[in-house]
């Protein structure tokens, strides 16, 4: 059974890198298309408060200033979006459309008059999702999750800084967003979680790490390693 546990995961994992493999490609084709007809598509970013800057919610995050821009935001993105789609695949699609939609309306209802474009107000929704789960769900995946992101993006609260030429508004909005949506959904688990939880009683959270050492006595840790070893066989 674990054998096919692996199997399963591993499944997972390329199935995760695959979609976010795919949104990454979209995001250098468009760049590609408008390097190649010499155009400019920052008109398609978010505009605060004009009616004709609405469409920008769904396409800035497709749309970026330069190269540099585009290869700043392509691996935090890419990171978020397997670790999204790998450790809660059951709400993968809705947490990033939602942090998408949200953060492109806060943008347009409360940023500054001027064009702004870039994945990078998802990345920050979805790193607050990541960052924030841990402690709303308290459960030792989320909680070594939230402690991995947090060390891996220690500079991340320095986005909000007033600069020139970026849109530290989306930065700031997307974080509130990530935390928001880690509290909606602070209850959902995956079904290996729920499976788990059910079949003791609620004393583990978790089948991917270990309980916390500190927290249970080496019975009590015991006691769940055998349901743990019960759910597979």
């Amino acid at each position: 059974m674990k054998h096919n546990s692996l199997e399963e995961d591993l499944l997972s994992f390329i199935k995760s890198i695959r979609f976010t493999l795919l949104i990454i490609a979209v995001l250098w084709l468009i760049k590609g298309i408008e390097i190649l007809s010499e155009n400019n598509y920052v008109r398609y970013g978010i505009f605060p408060r004009a009616p004709d800057g609405l469409l920008g919610i769904l396409t800035s995050p497709f749309i970026h200033g330069n190269l540099e821009h585009l290869i700043s935001n392509t691996f935090p993105l890419l990171f978020v979006l397997v670790m999204i789609q790998y450790f809660y695949n059951r709400i993968a699609v809705v947490i990033t459309v939602m942090t998408w939609l949200m953060t492109g309306v806060l943008v347009w209802l409360f940023a500054r008059p001027a064009y702004h474009i870039g994945a990078s107000g998802v990345v920050y929704a979805l790193v607050g999702f990541l960052l924030w789960s841990g402690l709303f769900r308290r459960d030792s995946k989320s909680i070594t999750l939230s402690l991995l992101i947090l060390a891996i993006y220690s500079t991340y609260f320095l986005g909000f800084e007033a600069t020139e030429g970026v849109s530290w508004e989306s930065h700031m909005l997307g974080a509130f967003v990530g935390l928001l949506v880690a509290f909606l959904f602070r209850s959902v688990r995956e079904p290996e979680d729920e499976a788990l939880h059910e079949a003791t009683n609620g004393t583990v959270r978790s089948r991917f790490f270990k309980p916390d050492t500190f927290e249970k006595t080496k019975y009590e840790r015991w006691l769940e390693q055998q349901a743990i070893n019960n759910l597979e066989q």
